[in-house]
């Protein structure tokens, strides 16, 4: 059940519609102005506004159908010939179709837009000079004053059915789909306590796996959207800029079909659209130099996109005339940079926060937004950008981003005495031990592709202690960057293996270096790490100077008291887990209060630290059964929850609670001084 009314769903549908519809007419717009009024181009685009307009007014929105039908009188007009086609009529009708972008949403969801539609009818009828009733206002006519609408196709073969479904509902179907495939691991690790035998080898076993992998694959498949879905925007800004510089260019784009993750896919097309505008604004030349230069007068930007494995490659480029390094070189040193910069080091420094090489500040450029918001945007997906550019040809901006943030192919290294994840789409490279390392520069090296790579210990740049193995025995990872590489030495390489990645919760502090977490087979925890981040601190790092440590937490005693952690999401657990059996404790896990007083009933602990919001038996009913058991009545509970308000903290401290650690407090080590305090009162 949606918890929508009819009418509410019927809404959402015409939304989801609408902007699939919306999104065709800019493309087709585009193609109009390009096609000098191709009939079967003007035919789509009425067909595309006649239909918006009937589904409007069917759902009860009659503001948005009345906008949709000043667009079809427009779009009539052109289309028998009483109304000329001009640039500005294109660009006034491009303009109707970006408000009804803005409105749709607003009416759907049951906001005012009346106002916004009324202003948007009236400015398209300026600009088809043909003065009406407000937009607003006028209803659509009536089904038999409409023009008929086109002939039904003949029938033929059924195309596959599609259903829409809330996005969120998609994201709770992954999530229980990775807690599915983190319980098969857990059961993989019982069974091999329990019978002394691997799993593996169990043919059950084996097809409990398989059907998991199934699920999790066709899972995946259904966040999966095509890049073409951002296309309609790309095509709007390049031909914004264009008008607004006296330029002229076209988009061009191939593999439009490449699917990714909606959530990459959203993150890669504002990265784009930026990329786009400036290509516009400072490649492509005006047309009279582009002439000179003996090129066409129309500069094109291309989008290319295909899939390489797990990631998707799009390359940004553009035939205009090239980064100018000296005028990047000349905006730094007016940023106040004053020693010479090498043509690697001032390409690198367009990405910076803040960097414009414009002297005018204009709607377009100059304000310190571009290319820095290319970079935080791949940041937030683990992708990755390199820049070619040559003088008077063109620049290309080259993007890599996983295709999906929730299965990455991953290579698992260990460090510092511990297991990380390292995404396979950023590792550039093995170099085994005694693979040529030497010094360079102040700091070790290896060679790949005949330049100097440099190094660090992946231990050190995580603030982890060193094993002490001889750094010529440790084979080298090399990982890229947004620009650089740079190498990593770490104790092993165990392999190459899919990983289920899961953000970590709310509850936790945020780690710079970690995207995510996963559950070995035999219980730990294992972190996948943030490549750029890690080449960006060792970059940041004196050579193989450690980053800097965090205070020592408080550390068990000898004797290493049992605590039970109860938690219903596998993450969390396995996160306080691994805190807690770091520190010296043995540690226990449930998955919910029923399921954590069964472990008690067998096996009394020293400590319980639970979530308050579980099934079953909440954190709050598993603290008050705990004080009302006899034999459990003195036992310390923590609550650890994402719930801060007062009214919570005092439930949980009528129940019973000797502590209470709320998300903006927990890190590690206040979880391990409330755990030590705790256990010492006792």
């Amino acid at each position: 059940m949606t918890g929508l009314e009819p009418d509410q769903e019927l809404r959402q549908l015409f939304g989801e519609e609408a902007a699939e519809r919306l999104d065709a007419m800019t493309g087709l717009l585009v193609r109009l102005e390009t096609s000098e009024g191709d009939p079967s181009v003007m035919a789509a685009l009425f067909r595309e506004a006649h239909t918006l307009k009937g589904s409007a007014a069917m759902v009860g929105l009659p503001a948005v159908s009345g906008l949709a039908h000043r667009l079809e009188d427009l779009l009539a007009g052109v289309r028998g010939g009483t109304r000329p086609l001009t640039p500005e009529l294109v660009d006034a009708l491009m303009a109707g179709v970006v408000r009804l972008g803005s409105i749709v949403p607003a009416a759907v969801a049951g906001q005012a837009h009346e106002a916004e539609a009324l202003d948007a009818g009236r400015a398209l009828d300026a600009a088809g000079g043909a003065p009406s009733e407000p937009a607003a206002a006028q209803a659509p006519p009536p089904p038999e004053a409409a023009e008929p609408a086109p002939a039904a196709p003949e029938p033929g073969p059924a195309g596959p059915e599609r259903l829409a479904v809330p996005a969120e509902r998609l994201d709770e179907l992954i999530r229980l789909v990775g807690e599915t495939a983190a319980g098969q691991l857990r059961l993989g690790r019982l069974l091999h306590r329990a019978l002394g035998r691997d799993p593996e080898g169990m043919e059950e076993y084996r097809a409990f796996t398989h059907l998991v992998q199934e699920l999790q694959d066709v899972a995946m498949l259904t966040r999966m959207v095509p890049l073409s879905r951002a296309v309609p925007g790309l095509q709007r800004a390049v031909r914004e800029v264009a008008r607004i510089t006296g330029r002229r260019a076209r988009l061009e784009i191939t593999g439009g079909d490449t699917e990714l993750d909606r959530r990459v896919l959203d993150q890669l097309a504002d990265a784009l659209l930026h990329l786009v505008r400036n290509a516009v604004y400072h490649g492509i030349e005006a047309p009279e130099d582009r002439a000179r230069a003996g090129k066409d007068p129309i500069g094109v930007v291309r989008v290319d996109a295909e899939q390489r494995r797990s990631d998707a490659i799009v390359r940004v480029s553009d035939d205009g005339r090239g980064i100018d390094l000296e005028r990047v070189k000349a905006a730094a040193r007016r940023d106040g940079v004053t020693r010479d910069l090498g043509d690697e080091e001032a390409m690198r420094l367009i990405f910076g926060s803040g960097f414009s090489t414009a002297y005018v500040v204009d709607e377009v450029s100059g304000r310190g937004v571009g290319l820095d918001v290319v970079r935080s945007r791949l940041d937030g997906v683990q992708g990755r950008v390199t820049v070619r550019s040559e003088p008077g040809a063109g620049t290309t901006f080259t993007i890599a981003v996983p295709l999906t943030l929730s299965v990455v192919p991953a290579l698992l290294v260990t460090a510092g005495g511990q297991r990380f994840a390292l995404p396979m789409h950023a590792v550039a490279g093995i170099v085994g031990p005694g693979g040529g390392e030497r010094w360079a520069g102040g700091r070790p090296v290896v060679m790949s592709d005949g330049a100097p790579v440099p190094v660090t210990g992946l231990a050190a740049a995580l603030g982890l202690p060193e094993t002490g193995t001889v750094p010529s025995r440790q084979p080298v990872v090399l990982l890229t960057g947004h620009v650089d590489r740079h190498g990593f030495r770490v104790d092993g390489v165990l392999g190459r293996r899919p990983v289920v990645v899961k953000g970590l919760s709310r509850v936790l502090p945020r780690l710079p270096v970690v995207v995510g977490a996963s559950v070995e087979p035999d219980g730990p925890i294992l972190l996948m790490l943030d490549s750029v981040a890690l080449v960006e601190r060792a970059l940041g790092a004196a050579p193989d100077a450690p980053a800097p440590v965090r205070p020592a937490a408080p550390t068990a005693p000898a004797s290493a008291p049992r605590v039970l952690v109860v938690d219903d999401a596998v993450i969390v657990r396995e996160v306080e887990r691994s805190i807690l059996e770091q520190a010296g404790y043995e540690v226990e896990a449930a998955g919910d209060g029923l399921e954590a007083m069964s472990l008690l009933a067998e096996r009394p602990c020293d400590l319980v630290v639970s979530d308050i919001d579980m099934p079953r038996m909440n954190g709050l009913e598993l603290t008050a059964r705990i004080r009302a058991t006899p034999r459990f009545a003195q036992l310390p509970v923590i609550l650890v929850t994402a719930r801060g308000d007062e009214e919570s903290r005092r439930r949980g401290l009528e129940a019973g609670a000797d502590g209470y650690v709320v998300k903006s407090r927990f890190d590690r080590e206040a979880l391990l001084g409330l755990v030590q305090t705790a256990l010492g009162e006792r």
